[in-house]
């Protein structure tokens, strides 16, 4: 069995003071006719943090580099905060979050609760791991509040610590290291005031059967050839068809899957790195039948092993925020708090550490997986090949709500 772990914090402070070659098809060199689409068919919230996904990570992903992003963990945080805010503030988020006419904030607030509910799953047993945790961290010699009236929520179900005290680091080192099994146990912040802090405890069992690992050429995007080690396995996935790109899922158990893209061989992954494509594919995998969207294929995959690790700062997470119209839900003077509120400079962090291998566990995991049932007979399928051996996006999905996005440029490289 194969194993997935990724944890990642999200800190909000305030603070006071291509080239290369790859297959696409065994039986032919063309790959497959277009089916991706831009129309979900699904749940207004999955379609809320699917755009949402795709309009941040155009800014989060601009770089050539490897990158890792947890819309999921951001979306739960900003619905969170805006419960927080000022009216004028609240209506940005809720606007922003495409919830729109009549009873939009219940909508926002109930989208919210189904997504926390469809990703979260704790079953150790058989590996089946998904579990967002948040606290907010608010210094007892700035502000006058509670901890009762800050985690008072018309949103059911947010995981959500409140302490009002002299904390430290450490003390928020301790809280994450429980909440993430003892795999992150310090975060480094500034002197802070008000802080938020959200983790996700994600670990996974491959369903796909990675039964051979070998040496081979990886190109990067500047034509530098490395040698990496591959992981070769081979499953009936969905894949998708875009104008630039091929995309295919590797799946886990428990309904998750792994969707890896490759750009066509005349384009670079930057070029796919926009929220229009990142919205298509989102889509693409909401969507089956008529309206076009994933369809089944015998894929070989052929993928090397990787760690990344990510740090995303204030500047960058505010100015993805901006790309939907959310500007000043984490500004303090937007919060209702009563305390000193002069200086108003926002610290805010998410790191992200992200594995993937062929690593197992010893018992044998429980659930299903996600394809084998789209209708299609064998005779019906594609057969695919699918060889990542140079830049690619990866985007992780249970109930087609996206956990991680992000991009690998070199293998190699942490």
């Amino acid at each position: 069995m194969r194993k997935l772990k990724v944890i990642i914090p999200i800190v909000l402070v305030c603070v006071f003071g291509g080239i290369g070659t790859a297959m696409y098809v065994i039986s032919n060199s063309d790959k497959p006719i277009w089916n991706a689409t831009k129309i979900y068919n699904c749940d207004e919230e999955v379609k809320s943090i699917g755009k949402f996904t795709a309009a941040t990570a155009e800014e989060l992903l601009s770089k050539s580099e490897n990158t890792c992003y947890s819309p999921v963990s951001l979306y739960t945080l900003v619905c969170f905060v805006a419960e927080k805010t000022n009216d004028s503030v609240a209506k940005e988020v809720v606007s922003g979050l495409g919830y729109k006419h009549y009873g939009a904030s219940y909508k926002m607030k109930k989208g919210c609760e189904s997504i926390i509910e469809k990703v979260t799953c704790v079953d150790e047993d058989a590996n089946n791991i998904v579990q967002i945790g948040n606290s907010m961290w608010i210094s007892n010699e700035k502000y006058d509040v509670t901890a009762e009236e800050m985690s008072d929520s018309d949103i059911d179900n947010v995981p959500m610590d409140i302490f009002v005290e002299d904390f430290s680091n450490e003390d928020i080192g301790v809280w994450m290291s429980e909440k993430t099994n003892q795999l992150i146990s310090d975060v480094q912040v500034n002197d802070m005031s008000l802080g938020l802090v959200s983790t996700i405890r994600f670990e996974k069992t491959w369903h796909i059967n990675f039964k051979e690992n070998k040496k081979g050429e990886f190109t990067t995007a500047s034509g530098e050839k490395i040698q990496v080690e591959y992981m070769v396995g081979e499953e009936v996935s969905g894949y998708v068809s875009g104008k630039d790109y091929i995309a295919a899922n590797m799946s886990y158990y428990g309904g998750t899957e792994m969707i890896v893209v490759l750009p066509d061989e005349d384009k670079n992954l930057a070029d796919l790195v926009d929220e229009d494509t990142i919205n298509e594919i989102i889509a693409s995998y909401t969507t089956t039948g008529f309206l076009g969207g994933e369809k089944e294929a015998d894929v070989k995959f052929t993928i090397p092993k990787f760690s990344i690790e990510t740090t995303f700062t204030t500047d960058k997470i505010n100015d993805s925020l901006k790309n939907i119209g959310i500007d000043k839900v984490f500004d303090i003077n937007s919060w209702n708090v009563a305390g000193d509120n002069e200086m108003s400079e926002i610290e805010l962090i998410q790191k992200t550490k992200f594995e993937i291998d062929e690593e197992g566990t010893v018992s044998e995991a429980n659930g299903k997986p996600k394809f084998g049932s789209l209708g299609y007979g064998e005779k019906d399928r594609t057969n695919l090949d699918i060889v990542l051996n140079r830049p690619f996006m990866y985007i992780v999905m249970t109930d087609d709500i996206p956990l991680f996005i992000g991009t690998v440029y070199n293998p190699t490289e942490g």
